[in-house]
């Protein structure tokens, strides 16, 4: 798949799209305070622990957002669907980024790859369930 493929939006369903961005920006929010409460706490005080859980927590929140979405579509554009999904992931770790720095630019990238992971992931299962003649 190629990038301008990839970011083109023509015949995307919008309410999905929108769905997406909703959904991966509650999943972030509810993730990062998560972390922060895990591994914050009095018995695990650890910013390696902490920068660990955000990183898979900013990978698997788009990953699985952008399956439901793409199977729910079904028009074989998942990826685009991940992709733009994933900004909504993206949004809160802006604040990160600021206190963070690269570990928040990482985190953002890992976020836009999970979605675009997901939507791959969810097509070739569609594309396997079909029926060959």
């Amino acid at each position: 798949m190629n990038f301008k493929r990839l970011t083109n939006i023509k015949g995307l369903n919008i309410w999905l799209l929108a769905s997406g961005i909703g959904l991966n920006l509650f999943f972030a929010l509810a993730l990062l305070l998560l972390n922060f409460v895990i591994f914050n706490s009095v018995l695990v005080n650890s910013n390696e622990l902490l920068s660990l859980g955000l990183m898979v927590a900013s990978f698997i929140g788009p990953f699985l957002v952008a399956m439901l979405i793409a199977n729910m579509a079904g028009d074989g554009r998942g990826p685009t669907y991940g992709f733009y999904g994933a900004f909504g992931a993206a949004a809160p770790m802006i604040a990160i980024v600021m206190a963070a720095g690269t570990v928040g630019i990482l985190m953002m990238a890992v976020a836009l790859l999970g979605g675009i992971n997901g939507g791959l992931v969810a097509e070739t299962m569609r594309h396997r369930g079909e029926k060959r003649p």
